[in-house]
């Protein structure tokens, strides 16, 4: 019997888990992770501590116009000097995609500084607001009210809820050791909704795992380097087919998704 869902929402690691549900008609409305670069285990963090650190500590960064700012400061500064050090390396993107001349909002609370560096592919914890201003109090105010409608939504409807998430380009040696850790995860911080991960590998065949209310797909893609020759991004949406993907979740799930008006 297929599990009736009413909500779904994004986590990451970047825009086209978002994509991915408009696509098939699994967005209804947005959620306070859509078109962020986030790792799942972050994602995780800031919604079991409630989002209290999510819109805070906020470092603007624009190499081109070579300086970096703290919005919204409650902390001490973490990582701002490593993030100075950034703006003197030639290139600040995210595998072959250039962000010099942007504008990123980087929240430094989820951060790990010795792995900064110029490709943002490489960061292991990333939190950064790539298509809000958040300097626009109305779009502040907008992620602010997104992170209370998905804070009501968790609390109260987390059994017809799924967490989805489509990962960067992994070799995986150990598909059971990797399964069990995004479960300590899920038990770690307290996660009680559903979780949906698609896994993009390198190595591993097309194959899928239903265990403990998390579903795994594993999508045979290419390699890290040949899609870097290829694509400005990972696993991109408009290179990569994915009905094969969509079909196995429809397996399991049958949405009949809430309308925003109704949350």
């Amino acid at each position: 019997m297929k599990t009736p869902i009413h909500f779904i929402f994004a986590c990451g690691s970047r825009c086209y888990s978002t994509d991915f549900l408009i696509k098939y008609d699994l967005r209804k409305f947005s959620g306070p992770f859509d078109y962020l670069f986030i790792d799942f285990e972050t994602s995780l963090t800031i919604i079991n501590n409630n989002f209290g650190d999510f819109l805070t500590d906020i470092v603007l960064f624009n190499k081109n116009e070579n300086k970096t700012s703290l919005f919204y400061p409650k902390n001490t500064n973490k990582v701002e000097n490593k993030l100075e050090e950034l703006l003197k390396e030639n290139l600040i993107g995210y595998m072959r995609f250039n962000y010099n001349p942007k504008t990123l909002f980087i929240n430094q609370n989820y951060l790990r500084e010795e792995k900064l560096c110029g490709n943002l592919y490489h960061w292991d914890k990333i939190c950064i607001f790539k298509h809000h201003d958040l300097i626009d109090d109305s779009v502040y105010s907008k992620l602010k009210t997104r992170c209370e409608r998905f804070k009501k939504i968790i609390n109260n409807h987390f059994s017809n809820t799924i967490l989805f998430y489509i990962t960067k380009i992994k070799t995986i040696k150990n598909i059971t050791s990797y399964l069990n850790w995004i479960l300590s995860l899920k038990e770690k911080y307290n996660i009680q909704s559903y979780i949906i991960i698609i896994i993009c590998s390198d190595n591993l065949d097309d194959g899928h795992y239903f265990i403990y209310n998390c579903l795994f797909i594993v999508k045979k893609v290419e390699p890290y380097l040949d899609q870097f020759e290829k694509y400005e991004y990972d696993n991109d949406l408009k290179d990569i087919n994915y009905d094969n993907e969509i079909n196995i979740i429809r397996e399991y799930f049958d949405f009949n998704l809430t309308e925003k008006s109704n949350c």
